[in-house]
């Protein structure tokens, strides 16, 4: 666990964005299972918990059309609360992609916005979660899209699930859907694939929600971190790229000089006459001075 540039906190999921290949039915559960859904980020689960008691409200953002990051980390979660005996409610807020949605079944079935508009049960709006320990269920988006759910609906939608759990997990895109849900949650985690996006792209995405008065509370990385001073995996330091040229020996020009092999070298005695032109020695210094280090653009 690190701190990201902003302090906020950075949880090292223990997932690889690209691995998360996931699929519909009963495949769904068993890639879930194989990746280790008790692993990873529930070893961060009380750091990320701040101290609040039961109930809680979790916000998990991905960015857009990347669902199985999120849905990756709030299953975890739910995982490592079931075996805590808590109990989970997980809600599939993206209503463009409905990536959960899709996975667990329930596309254009009763969902979350069934039960806040037509007071529909968590027993019909979604399934059980296969998780030992303590219950837990699952809802996808509902019925039909777009919802159009209003922000009273959200916060009614809460109040009365968290009375029913001790936890509600939803995931939704950092975007507009995201958003909505933001004044509702208690902590709010920005998933990062660290391939695919640098620091600075992702915490582009959280600046409608933090100039919204809600800004996210962690970081949860989706694979290898860059280190310290690097924006991305893929860049290069300028302290490496400075070692690197200094190794090769430029000459007046700027010109890299290899090395001679010892077998190449011209025996002693051997030298060749100097040419001169207008009376001056080539070996002279021509005036360029000391060339100047390039430093390759990022």
């Amino acid at each position: 666990m690190t701190d990201h540039p902003d302090k906020v906190t950075v949880f090292e999921g223990g997932f690889v964005a690209g691995e998360l290949d996931f699929s519909g039915g009963e495949a769904f559960w068993s890639r879930l299972e194989e990746l280790g859904t008790g692993a990873g980020p529930a070893e961060h689960l009380d750091a990320a918990m701040g101290g609040k008691p039961a109930p809680r409200t979790w916000l998990f953002l991905h960015p857009p059309g990347r669902g199985e990051m999120s849905t990756a980390a709030a299953l975890s979660f739910a995982r490592a609360l079931a075996e805590r005996d808590q109990s989970s409610l997980v809600l599939d807020a993206d209503e463009v992609h409905g990536a959960l949605t899709d996975w667990i079944g329930r596309k254009d079935q009763e969902g979350w916005i069934d039960l806040a508009r037509y007071g529909t049960s968590v027993l019909t709006s979604g399934i059980t979660l296969p998780f030992p320990g303590r219950r837990g269920y699952v809802m996808g988006v509902g019925s039909f899209t777009p919802t159009d759910v209003t922000a009273e609906e959200i916060k009614a939608l809460m109040a009365r699930l968290r009375r029913q759990a001790d936890d509600i997990l939803v995931t939704a895109p950092a975007d507009g859907f995201g958003l909505a849900w933001a004044a509702a949650a208690d902590a709010r985690i920005l998933c990062w694939d660290p391939a695919t996006l640098s620091r600075v792209e992702n915490e582009e995405l959280t600046l409608p929600i933090a100039e919204a008065g809600v800004p996210v509370t962690g970081v949860m990385a989706f694979g290898e971190l860059p280190p310290p001073g690097m924006d991305a995996p893929e860049d290069i330091l300028v302290e490496d790229v400075l070692a690197e040229t200094e190794e090769e020996e430029p000459d007046h020009e700027g010109f890299s000089v290899p090395e001679v092999d010892e077998q190449d070298e011209v025996p002693a005695g051997d030298d060749p006459q100097v040419v001169e032109e207008d009376g001056e020695d080539e070996e002279d210094d021509d005036g360029w001075g000391d060339p100047g280090l390039g430093v390759a653009q990022r």
